[in-house]
């Protein structure tokens, strides 16, 4: 099943995700997660609240955002990762980019979300292979999708 979206589409489309209100009301769902005193549109995650029970939701909207179940991508500790087939039926976790969390105007503390691919899997064409393009060749370019 094709993907019909390059890697540049995807991280734009997560990122407009960071930037909705549907991730606001998700990250507010979370112990740890505060309303900004000063904006009550804002967030506050203090530095001690762990956010990988907030990655969990985001993955779950990746996956949405990828429609394709033979890709797995998705974001832990600081860093986004795509799932590679290895031989003998293993797999592996390939990191393909970063999760970068800082904040954002007055009060909200880690407030704003963004990733970002590594540019060798976002900017790779089949006219100009990169020796450093891999992860299967994404998914054998999101699953054959040119």
């Amino acid at each position: 099943m094709a993907c019909n979206k390059r890697m540049i589409d995807i991280e734009r489309e997560i990122n407009d995700f960071f930037a909705s209100d549907e991730f606001k009301k998700l990250a507010f769902s979370y112990d740890g997660v505060y309303r900004d005193y000063c904006n009550p549109e804002k967030f506050q995650i203090f530095d001690d609240t762990p956010i990988e029970p907030i990655c969990r939701g985001v993955n779950e909207k990746i996956i949405e955002i990828i429609d394709n179940a033979t890709i797995n991508m998705f974001i832990r500790n600081n860093g986004i990762y795509m799932e590679s087939d290895l031989p003998f039926g293993r797999k592996r976790d390939i990191p393909i980019g970063k999760l970068i969390i800082t904040e954002c105007g007055c009060g909200g503390r880690k407030d704003n979300w963004i990733i970002r691919f590594d540019n060798e899997y976002v900017y790779h064409t089949f006219e100009n292979v990169s020796e450093h393009y891999c992860v299967l060749d994404v998914k054998e370019k999101l699953v054959n999708v040119y």
